[in-house]
């Protein structure tokens, strides 16, 4: 009876839901459109090859075999295909596109999660500027307003944070490896034992604390203050201290975190990555970040991102 039936992680659209998606799709466009970035629409199917930087994460697309027997994907993330773009046209950055449409990712059997996502974005590319990220936050808050939506917490992070870190331990890179699974995987027994060693290092006040520093930015902030050495607090963190800064002038309402314990959703990541959440919410808000290292591999560019 598969002829009436929807595959597992899909649903149907319809009615009131229908409506209320729509409304949501239009309100966040014109905001886009407002702030004057520019509509871009990438194809469903794209080649496998396009998102080879999603293997790391563990995302499986829905694949088949086109005509000539190459390997084609419905698409499992809107930036990717973008960074395509860019690398097979004249368009020369900087750039300010924004984006709307479905992504389609293989979910577990009976995880509660769909397969097929609407998903609404913006992209600045070839802006080095931490201004960059400060826009993508601006749009999503004002969005957010408009939509009424309060009681939001926004977790700020730094995907370069952890590896400057292992540079100043000089760790090798089995260890730096060893390090970072026990680390990202909260396995503590392990993580303890790891850093034994590193007792007689100045940095062993710190390593002991690091897996609990996430939570309130001020209290987060005076720990790594007093933790730290003063060039790492210069060298990394300054951006996120005057992004947070950036954000309780512009929006007092947001509760804003730090979480310098979390691994970045993508290998590529560089730089500030963000989560929003709605109190009582179990799934992010929005999310986005810089990644320099994601259009590195298609042209040289810098990207900021906001979904």
């Amino acid at each position: 009876m598969s002829n009436r039936h929807l595959p597992i992680g899909t649903r149907d659209e319809f009615g009131p839901r229908a409506i209320r998606k729509e409304n949501l799709i239009q309100t966040i466009s014109q905001q886009f459109i407002k702030a004057g970035f520019e509509r871009v629409k990438t194809p469903l199917l794209e080649y496998r090859d396009v998102f080879k930087p999603l293997a790391v994460s563990g995302e499986q697309p829905y694949q088949m075999l086109d005509d000539a027997g190459e390997s084609v994907v419905m698409r499992p993330d809107l930036t990717l295909p973008l960074a395509r773009l860019l690398s097979t046209t004249s368009i020369v950055p900087p750039v300010q596109w924004w984006y709307v449409g479905d992504i389609f990712r293989v979910k577990k059997s009976l995880s509660g999660t769909y397969n097929q996502i609407t998903q609404a974005g913006i992209e600045l590319i070839g802006y080095r500027s931490l201004k960059a990220e400060w826009a993508c936050l601006s749009e999503a808050g004002k969005i957010c307003r408009t939509l009424g939506l309060t009681h939001l917490t926004l977790e700020l992070s730094d995907a370069q944070f952890v590896p400057q870190i292992l540079r100043t331990l000089q760790l090798n890179d089995a260890a730096a490896d060893a390090f970072q699974t026990a680390f990202f995987a909260k396995e503590l027994s392990t993580y303890q034992n790891l850093i034994a060693p590193l007792a007689t290092n100045p940095l062993y006040p710190f390593l002991q604390q690091w897996p609990w520093l996430f939570g309130d930015s001020e209290t987060i902030f005076a720990e790594l203050k007093r933790l730290l050495p003063s060039n790492v607090i210069t060298d990394r963190l300054a951006p996120l201290q005057q992004t947070v800064a950036f954000l309780k002038d512009q929006f007092p309402e947001l509760r804003v975190t730090i979480d310098l314990t979390s691994r970045p959703p993508q290998s590529y990541y560089t730089g500030i990555f963000f989560h929003a959440y709605v109190d009582g919410g179990h799934q992010y808000l929005f999310s986005g970040g810089r990644y320099d290292k994601l259009l590195a591999s298609f042209q040289q560019n810098c990207c900021q991102r906001l979904a």
